[in-house]
């Protein structure tokens, strides 16, 4: 499967505002998760599991104390970004040509 780097941005986004009660909007993506929301360990915790059950990545518990410490948006992205597996980051295509490679995918799981 592709996603774009937007697709990811967008799906972190709306990870993080389920997760803390808040709109994409007044997510900052340099911001840490502890500050802006006052996030504890287990918050990020369970943030980082909803995170490997919607992306298909996974955060070994070595990664968590690094990565988690000081998470922001912007650096969960590029976890992601780096780590996923099944998923690759592909560059933001035309909306006509996205268009007709889902089309293609479609046509092809009908037959």
């Amino acid at each position: 499967m592709n996603i774009t780097q937007n697709e990811l941005k967008q799906t972190i986004y709306i990870l993080i505002s389920r997760h803390f009660n808040v709109t994409p909007v007044e997510i900052k993506g340099d911001e840490t998760l502890a500050n802006a929301f006052d996030a504890d360990s287990l918050d990020l915790v369970e943030l980082a599991h909803s995170i490997e059950e919607n992306l298909s990545v996974t955060i070994p518990e070595s990664d968590f104390d690094t990565l988690l410490s000081n998470a922001t948006p912007n650096s969960l992205i590029a976890y992601c970004t780096k780590n996923m597996r099944d998923i690759q980051i592909v560059p933001k295509q035309p909306q006509n040509k996205l268009l007709a490679r889902i089309f293609k995918k479609f046509k092809n799981r009908v037959k």
